[in-house]
């Protein structure tokens, strides 16, 4: 552990200027910081058979960091959203709602100088805050995976002309969990596994006044199912993968020393939609971040 801190500390204090961009940013040696957003996703589906799904509500993302060394930090993420789903193209029409607090990422995020690039790392554990809940009867669910899930993340970022550029990788690994589903007035518990993922983000950013960012992600997850044994037997439910493509623009606005204001534009569709039976999946999130450091 002793080694371990040293060579922390000697990488951070490395001599090469530090390159950070809106997906790096980390708070400083004994500073606190907390971001709030709050946020508005529209989803719509159009399915071959003629159902279509539309999606709207509020997303609200909180995150607390403290740093404990230079651009080094611990901390907490969370977000909670609301999601309400009409079906059209059924008979007759229905509507669900997807809602509550979804996975709390628990780790360390933090820069290192290596030379002419600024490593990016970010680590830690997703802890579900409940089990996973579906209603087949009413089609409402709730946020939680279910599932205690590893996560790590490893990135660069550089100068380049007149633009910092960067990439991270993320890769997600899904421990089995647990879960609950209402079917026909039936209670039914079993365990959920499988899920895990990953995704690769390439992103550029002006670093001027205004820092527009802009960023490309592609995402892959894989299968997951949810498995119940009863008396006379068991049963599985499996969602498929998804591969995702997204693009989001983001500006930082500085209003004052210690706080800044950061709007945000996104938009992701599916790259399989033929495995998934859609003939449309459009997905676009727009939102505003607070971020504060004291």
């Amino acid at each position: 552990m002793k080694l371990l801190i040293a060579i922390l500390s000697l990488t951070s204090s490395s001599a090469f200027a530090m390159t950070t961009t809106y997906q790096t940013l980390t708070p400083s040696t004994g500073q606190s910081e907390f971001k709030l957003g709050l946020g508005y996703r529209s989803t719509s589906v159009e399915y071959d058979s003629g159902t279509k799904i539309d999606s709207t509500g509020p997303t609200v993302p909180i995150s607390y960091y403290y740093g404990f060394g230079d651009n080094q930090s611990l901390g907490a993420e969370l977000t909670y959203s609301s999601l309400n789903q009409d079906y059209k193209g059924t008979s007759p029409s229905a509507s669900a709602k997807i809602s509550g607090l979804g996975d709390i990422f628990l780790g360390y995020k933090g820069n290192f100088d290596i030379g002419a690039p600024t490593l990016f790392i970010r680590g830690g554990m997703k802890v579900p805050p409940e089990k996973m809940k579906a209603n087949f009867d009413t089609g409402d669910s709730n946020n939680s995976s279910g599932q205690l899930s590893v996560l790590g993340s490893a990135g660069l970022a550089m100068p380049v002309s007149m633009l910092n550029i960067g990439a991270i990788a993320t890769y997600q690994a899904n421990q089995d969990g647990d879960g609950e589903i209402v079917a026909s007035g039936l209670t039914y518990s079993g365990k959920v596994k499988g899920g895990s993922s990953y995704t690769m983000t390439i992103y550029g950013e002006i670093p001027n006044a205004y820092h527009p960012n802009l960023s490309v992600i592609y995402g892959r997850s894989f299968t997951s199912n949810f498995t119940v044994t009863t008396n006379t037997g068991s049963a599985s439910i499996s969602s498929s993968g998804t591969e995702m493509i997204s693009t989001a623009f983001a500006l930082r606005f500085d209003l004052t020393p210690g706080f800044e204001l950061t709007p945000i534009l996104a938009y992701s569709t599916p790259l399989n939609k033929d495995k998934m039976n859609a003939s449309k999946y459009n997905d676009f999130i727009a939102g505003v971040e607070g971020r504060m450091l004291f």
